[in-house]
């Protein structure tokens, strides 16, 4: 058996010494942010969007391929764009917590490909995946359908944009909305135009996720399921602290007392992916 990361498409260590944007390919739009090094922070470089027209991407999946492309090939072609961090959709991701001992990246690898049948209802061998580590020797894996990835892949190779790598949306949004030092228990809620992602961050970490479509009472409803989930199944016994509907996504690029980006705050949160995307 064999199964890559998602890093493994491209290794980082090279590519990520390049200027990069954050991209994400929404159901409704096409949006990007550049972030330049400016001493120990960050100032807003090019950033952007393209609408796009119903139907080309459905909850995450590409239904349009040639239009997708199309698109991109725009958007590249006006803001000169060429090396991308890319976000995967949420909706079409499987996390789940597992123990490993204290081995090697090569061993825990091998460990995750043994345990993936129990946990993701795809076969293996049709599968991506990475990982963060909580401590405790303890890890949470994000998997993917490598169809899901290959078909993003193909669309920006395509384009004429080179991938640096993929994350999915949840691990962009903690970067956006979380403070790097603020290891506290969160749920966050963000609104996008036609879907909820509803997220438990603990310790840096996306714990949970889940993705709904509804008015305020569905989201309320599913906030109480996650909540009654987290405090059944978390082992440290980490209550939740508070829920998180957010209000900025600059929280680990900018001191804000310093430097005003140009860009209004309600716009700015429609970039909240494609800004964490930028900030490893």
């Amino acid at each position: 058996m064999f199964l890559k990361s998602f890093f493994n498409f491209f290794p980082p260590p090279k590519f990520l010494r390049m200027p990069y944007v954050g991209l994400y390919v929404s159901d409704e739009a096409i949006r990007f942010v550049e972030l330049i090094r400016n001493r120990k922070d960050f100032k807003l470089g090019r950033y952007g969007e393209k609408i796009l027209y119903p139907g080309i991407v459905q909850s995450g999946y590409i239904n349009d391929v040639n239009a997708l492309t199309k698109s991109l090939k725009e958007l590249k072609k006006e803001f000169n764009l060429y090396f991308v961090s890319v976000a995967l959709p949420e909706e079409k991701a499987y996390l789940f917590k597992m123990d490993v001992p204290n081995i090697d990246e090569k061993e825990i690898r091998t460990n995750i490909e043994f345990h993936l049948a129990e946990n993701v209802p795809i076969s293996p061998d049709q599968t991506i995946f990475d990982y963060e580590a909580t401590g405790d020797n303890k890890i949470i894996v994000s998997a993917l359908p490598s169809k899901v990835v290959n078909t993003y892949l193909d669309v920006f190779v395509e384009a004429g944009l080179c991938p640096v790598g993929f994350k999915t949306e949840g691990q962009a949004l903690v970067k956006a909305f979380i403070k790097k030092e603020d290891l506290g228990t969160y749920i966050i809620i963000n609104a996008e135009e036609k879907k909820t992602g509803i997220f438990i961050v603990s310790e840096g970490v996306v714990r949970f996720s889940s993705t709904i479509i509804g008015d305020e009472s569905v989201v309320k409803n599913e906030v109480d399921k996650v909540r009654n989930y987290w405090d059944t199944h978390d082992e440290k016994n980490k209550k939740i602290e508070k829920v998180i509907i957010p209000s900025s996504p600059w929280v680990n690029a900018f001191n804000l007392d310093k430097y005003i980006p140009p860009i209004e705050s309600s716009r700015a949160l429609k970039y909240a992916v494609p800004i964490g995307l930028t900030l490893d």
